[in-house]
């Protein structure tokens, strides 16, 4: 799960809004190979913000749990704990361990599984 970044440590005002967009594939015909992120619809996470590209970066999911994030050429860059992660031509998948900050162009979100999210869910309504 994507998160807007709160603050983990510390409860957030009252009256903040959090947006959650599932990083998993519905209804995709065949294997999933990959959680697409950007600006356009069609994407597994479809985030409406200019400062990503129209296809901005993906997911895989190893047989294990992890995460691993790659940007895909993006004009404005994809971000891992203040770490850029590079390009697919230019070098290996970053990953994205639960409670890390993910920056795609200028959207910071907080990347949790669904511990860390019920976790989150805790402490809000605690």
């Amino acid at each position: 799960m994507l998160a807007e970044n709160p603050l983990l440590k510390a409860k957030p005002p009252p009256q903040r809004d959090f947006l959650v967009f599932a990083v998993y594939r519905k209804g995709a015909a065949g294997p999933k190979k990959f959680i697409s992120v950007g600006r356009a619809e069609n994407n597994d996470v479809a985030i409406p913000d200019r400062s990503l590209s129209i296809f901005h970066a993906f997911f895989t999911q190893h047989s294990d749990g992890r995460f691993l994030l790659q940007d895909a050429g993006s004009k404005n860059g994809t971000f891992v704990d203040g770490r850029e992660v590079p390009a697919q031509a230019r070098g290996r998948a970053v990953p994205v361990p639960d409670g890390a900050l993910v920056r795609f162009g200028q959207v910071e979100l907080t990347f949790l599984k669904a511990a860390g999210l019920c976790n989150l869910a805790r402490r809000l309504t605690d």
